[in-house]
This record gives C-alpha cells, sequence and structure tokens, in this order.
C-alpha cells in the first residue's frame, strides 16, 4: 500500500509540473513580424517626354530651352534626395519634401546649353528603412550646334529704281560706279564684309560656326561692295559676303555666295540681275 501511495503522489506532482510549464507558455509576447517596404522610385520628364528607364539620352540645339521634371516616391519616409546637374554643378541635398514619401522638382533648362556641352543630370533618393533603401537615376542631355538653313536670293535693279531682294541681309543698292559696278552698301544697322577665301561658305555648317567668321575676323570689314558687273550680258562669280545685321538687341548673320550676273535692255531700263545663294 505504501509504493502505490508514493507513485499516485508522484503522479499527483507531476501532472501539476505539466501544468505549471503550460501556463508560463502562454505568457509568451510573440515577436511582430519585420514589415519590409520597396525600395524609393524616381520618374523623369524632359520636356513633354517621359523617360522611362535611368541611361537614357536625349538631344538638344543651343538656345533651346527645356523643363526638366523628377519625381520621388518612397514608401516609407524619405531620408534626403541628392541632385547635380553638369560636370561643374556641385551635388545639391535636399531634405525639405512636398509629402513624407513624395518629393517633385522641376529645373528649367537654357543657359545651360549654351556652354556647348553634353550634361548630363544625376540623382538620388534615400528612405528611412532600417537598413535604408535608395534609387538612382542619370539622364544624359546632347547639346548640338544648330545648322544653318540655305536658299537662294536674286537682286534686282531696273533703270534708276533702288534694287530689290537686298534688305533682307541689311544691304541696298541705288547706284552703279562709273566703272559700270554694281555699288552694294551695308544699312545703318548692318556691317558689310568680304571674304577673300571663297571656300569658307561651304566649310561652315552651324549658326555657331558662322557667327564665330565674324568673332574671329575672318572677313574684311569694307563699306562698300563693287564687284559685280552692270554691263557684262552673263558673268560667273565666285565672291563671299557676309553680313551681321543687328536687330533690336540681338545680331543676325548672313553669308552671301554671289555666283551669276546678267545684264538686259528693254524699254522700261536696264535690268540689272545678281543671283547666289546665302545661309544664316
Amino acid at each position: 500500500m505504501k509504493k502505490v501511495s508514493f507513485f499516485m503522489i508522484a503522479a499527483l506532482i507531476a501532472s501539476s509540473s505539466v501544468f505549471v510549464s503550460c501556463g508560463e507558455d502562454d505568457a509568451v509576447e510573440p515577436i511582430p513580424p519585420v514589415v519590409v517596404k520597396n525600395a524609393p522610385t524616381i520618374s523623369f520628364k524632359f520636356g513633354e517626354k517621359v523617360i522611362g528607364a535611368t541611361g537614357a539620352t536625349e538631344s538638344v540645339k543651343i538656345g533651346d530651352e527645356v523643363d526638366v521634371e523628377i519625381n520621388y516616391t518612397a514608401a516609407g519616409e524619405i531620408k534626403e534626395i541628392q541632385l547635380a546637374i553638369g560636370e561643374d554643378e556641385n551635388t545639391e541635398t535636399i531634405t525639405t519634401f512636398t509629402t513624407a514619401t513624395t518629393h517633385k522638382i522641376v529645373k528649367t533648362l537654357k543657359a545651360e546649353f549654351d556652354a556647348k556641352k553634353n550634361i548630363v543630370i544625376a540623382t538620388k533618393i534615400t528612405d528611412k528603412q532600417s537598413p535604408a533603401k535608395d534609387a538612382t537615376f542619370t539622364f544624359t542631355i546632347s547639346v548640338e550646334e544648330n545648322e544653318l538653313e540655305e536658299d537662294d536670293f536674286e537682286w534686282r535693279r531696273i533703270g534708276g529704281a533702288a534694287g530689290t531682294g537686298l534688305a533682307a541681309f541689311g544691304l541696298a543698292w541705288t547706284q552703279n560706279s562709273s566703272a559700270l559696278e554694281a555699288i552694294i552698301v551695308p544699312l545703318v544697322s548692318t556691317e558689310l564684309y568680304r571674304f577673300d577665301d571663297a571656300s569658307v561658305y561651304d566649310k561652315v555648317t552651324t549658326k555657331e560656326g558662322l557667327v564665330k567668321l565674324f568673332d574671329d575676323n575672318i572677313g574684311v570689314k569694307i563699306n562698300d561692295f563693287r564687284g559685280v558687273s552692270a554691263s557684262a550680258a552673263s558673268k560667273t562669280y565666285d565672291i563671299v559676303l557676309g553680313t551681321k545685321v543687328k536687330v533690336g538687341s540681338e545680331y543676325e548673320y548672313y553669308l552671301l555666295h554671289i555666283t551669276n550676273s546678267t545684264v538686259s535692255t528693254a524699254t522700261s531700263g536696264t535690268t540689272i540681275v545678281v543671283t547666289g545663294k546665302y545661309c544664316n
């Protein structure tokens, strides 16, 4: 009997210990799962064009003006944004945002294009997650010179009337010389140049290159031009003139290649026609 009682008591003690252990396990607080949020994103617009991927390149001409729009979004809060435009620009660090999770930047670029070199825009967004997540975006703007536009010109003078077709270039033709040559003169707002090397007409292909001809004094500034016959029935030339015309506070530049002239006589008077091509 004593042995049975002992085993019964031992069993009761063991069962009591089991119940106590279960109670202690129920009191432990479960560890909440770690929520991992997505990395931030950057969207980019160049003018009206959406740039879908980092590393893209778009072209502009010198003198263009384009708005660049950058939108940043973070699943959590934004910690900081870094932005650099062009090689010579310092990186700008931004810590004040449109909202805690979004930010928008709009930059108008124009003067940057006048530097005649490519522009790289690099930006980065970092969020407040632990560990922090970030996103980067780079975009290159290729700055190109403006191509010259070419067309034909015709100057015509009948009898004693003033010549026509010259005013667009800042020139006038009202008389001929005693040596029977047309006298072409610049208007008050115009500077007239002659280029001894006629090949410059074919060598210059951009507006910026045309301006440089004048800035570098490649041509000779003259008061008038008298190189076209007012008597030969037909004559060919290889003469290049240039004009620098002031319009308001700006200048317009023209390069003229004179190639032909004809002289004919009718009851209305002698008609002299000078033709060629020009670019500007």
